[in-house]
C-alpha cells in the first residue's frame, strides 16, 4: 500500500515541480528535523535519560510519516494546492535526512561517539546512489515507456511500469534506504514521460486495493 501510494504520488510530482520548491523545502526540512532532535534530546535529558536514549527520542520525533500525511491531504482534496507541493518536498527531504540520522545513531551506538567521517561517507554515498538513479532513469526510462505506449497495450504498460517501480524499491532497500523513497523516485521519473497519465489511471485500482489493506 505504501509503495503504490508513493509511486502514484511520484507520477503527479515530477522533478520539475520538486525543484521549483526544493530550496525552501530543504531549508524547512533541515530546520524542522534539527529542532525536533533538539527538543527530543531536551525532554529525554529532563526525564533523566542517558545521552544516547535522548538522541534516539529526538530522532524518532524528527521524521514525519510521509504516507499518513499525504493520504490525509489526498482525502481532503488538498493535494493539488501550492502548499501541498512544499509539504511533499519537505517530506522527501526528511526521508533522505532519515538515512543520515540512522547512520549517525548507529555510529554513536557502535563506536560510542559521533563520527563525522562516517556521516560524510554516508552522505556522499546517498548523493551518488540517488543521483545515479535519477540521471539514468531520467534519460532512459521515459524513452522506453514512450515506446511501450505506442504499442497501445494497457496491460503491457501497467506491468512494465509496476516492474520498474518494484525494481527500484528492491534496489533502494538493498542499499538500506526506504522502499517508499525508491517508489517515489521511480514515479517522478515516469512522470517525465508522455504516458504518465495513462500509468496513473492504471495504477489507481492497485493503489486503492493495497491502501485499504494498509
Amino acid at each position: 500500500g505504501v509503495i503504490f501510494l508513493m509511486f502514484s504520488l511520484g507520477l503527479e510530482f515530477s522533478f520539475r515541480k520538486l525543484l521549483r520548491v526544493g530550496g525552501s523545502a530543504s531549508i524547512t526540512a533541515v530546520f524542522e528535523v534539527s529542532a525536533m532532535i533538539a527538543l527530543g534530546f531536551f525532554v529525554g535529558s529532563f526525564l533523566g535519560w542517558s545521552t544516547s536514549d535522548s538522541l534516539f527520542l529526538g530522532a524518532m520525533l524528527s521524521i514525519s510519516s510521509t504516507t499518513v500525511i499525504l493520504k490525509a491531504l489526498e482525502e481532503r482534496g488538498l493535494k493539488s494546492r501550492r502548499f501541498a507541493e512544499v509539504i511533499f518536498a519537505v517530506l522527501i527531504v526528511e526521508d533522505l535526512l532519515a538515512v543520515l540520522i540512522l547512520v549517525a545513531i548507529a555510529s554513536i551506538s557502535n563506536l560510542g561517539g559521533f563520527s563525522a567521517a562516517v556521516l560524510a561517507g554516508a552522505a556522499a554515498k546517498l548523493a551518488l546512489v540517488v543521483g545515479t538513479w535519477v540521471l539514468v532513469g531520467y534519460f532512459v526510462v521515459p524513452r522506453f515507456i514512450r515506446y511501450v505506449g505506442k504499442l497501445r497495450s494497457a496491460e503491457m504498460l501497467t506491468v512494465i511500469s509496476v516492474g520498474f517501480c518494484l525494481a527500484l524499491v528492491v534496489l533502494a532497500t538493498s542499499f538500506g534506504y526506504s522502499a517508499a523513497l525508491g517508489a517515489f523516485i521511480m514515479g517522478s521519473i515516469l512522470a517525465e514521460s508522455t504516458e504518465s497519465h495513462r500509468i496513473e489511471e492504471a495504477i489507481a485500482p492497485l493503489r486503492d486495493l493495497f491502501l485499504a489493506i494498509f
